[in-house]
């Protein structure tokens, strides 16, 4: 009996652990979704985006002061109502642009291991269970660079930094939610990255540059 109770114990308890391979291969798999994506550091909002995924490597863009649309290797930039390719030294400059947002998702992932799950909540309407992982330093500092944006990593001091993020999956094993916290003394911030309509998200490019990049 006792060892049967104790043998219970332990499920529930490896129950509470989850390895999240399964869900970063299901986000992979993905022909488009829609996406937010905020930096925010000691009370300052220092990125804010949306866009879609339009497929394996296509991507649309938009900031309060730019439209980016990339597939593969060619970009065009939208710059006074006008779609143009960046100038070449641009493009050189550029050479490690923003990263896949479900890709960054998964380079979060990958230093937390087995991530704990804390507690169900509500995204709108989605039931999602959310998992905390707690990587070391140099993970941490590998996951806030790992979008393609280095200043982020020059916002902390890592060594002294108390690291955290949070994977909001849905019960169908997709990410709806992933955010790293981060700490340094008095300051504070986070990188959140949240994902909506799976499969269902709709190219908002117009019909030329779809044509030029080659996007269906």
């Amino acid at each position: 009996m006792r060892l049967a109770i104790a043998l219970l114990a332990l499920l529930a308890v490896q129950d509470q652990k989850k390895d999240l391979k399964p869900v970063n291969e299901n986000m992979a798999k993905l022909k488009t979704y829609h996406f937010t994506l905020k930096v925010e550091f000691a009370g300052e909002t220092k990125l804010s985006m949306e866009g879609e995924m339009l497929g394996v490597d296509a991507l649309h863009i938009r900031t309060d002061k730019a439209e980016v649309a990339r597939k593969g290797d060619r970009k065009l930039v939208k710059s006074n109502d006008e779609w143009k390719e960046p100038p070449k030294a641009k493009r050189e400059k550029d050479a490690d642009d923003v990263t896949m947002p479900h890709e960054w998702a998964k380079k979060m992932s990958d230093g937390c291991g087995l991530v704990k799950r804390e507690k169900s909540d509500k995204i709108g309407a989605t039931t999602v269970d959310i998992y905390v992982g707690l990587p070391g330093v140099e993970d941490a500092k590998k996951a806030a660079e790992g979008g393609g944006f280095p200043f982020i990593s020059s916002l902390v001091d890592w060594t002294k930094a108390k690291n955290a993020i949070q994977f909001s999956v849905g019960r169908d094993d997709l990410y709806y939610r992933v955010e790293q916290k981060f700490e340094a003394g008095a300051k504070s911030g986070a990188i959140v990255i949240e994902f909506s309509e799976f499969n269902k998200a709709k190219c908002r490019l117009p019909d030329d540059v779809k044509k030029k990049l080659g996007i269906e």
